[in-house]
């Protein structure tokens, strides 16, 4: 498998970030604040063939123009790119690493704080 270029990383205008079971909230680049540096961090540690174990509690679609460039998903310390119809590849990120990630996908996603599902 070739790894992934992680293009898509440069290239998005917008974020749609979905939790499992609670919102999506899509959010333009400039809005993403500190989650941006945090996805793009944890999604170059994606370079593996091997399938993620367990299933995702955060999804977020990388778009431009109307059109989906990559998926990044979170799962329980691991995470998957998926970008441009090449195959996925799957990583594991420092747990710090992930700790921080998920807090800004929480903060993004429920910018009240008080009404964020712990």
């Amino acid at each position: 498998m070739d790894p992934p270029t992680f293009a898509a990383l440069a290239q998005y205008t917008q974020a749609t970030i979905s939790r499992k079971g609670g919102l999506t909230r899509t959010l333009r680049r400039g809005e993403l604040g500190s989650l941006g540096p945090l996805l793009g961090s944890a999604a170059l540690s994606a370079a593996s063939a091997k399938p993620m174990s367990g299933s995702p509690d955060w999804r977020i679609s990388l778009e431009r123009d109307g059109k989906v460039l990559a998926v990044f998903e979170v799962a329980d310390g691991q995470v998957r790119w998926r970008e441009d119809g090449s195959p996925a590849a799957t990583g594991v990120p420092s747990a710090s690493s992930l700790v921080a990630l998920r807090k800004a996908l929480i903060d993004a996603v429920y910018p009240d704080a008080a009404s964020a599902p712990r």
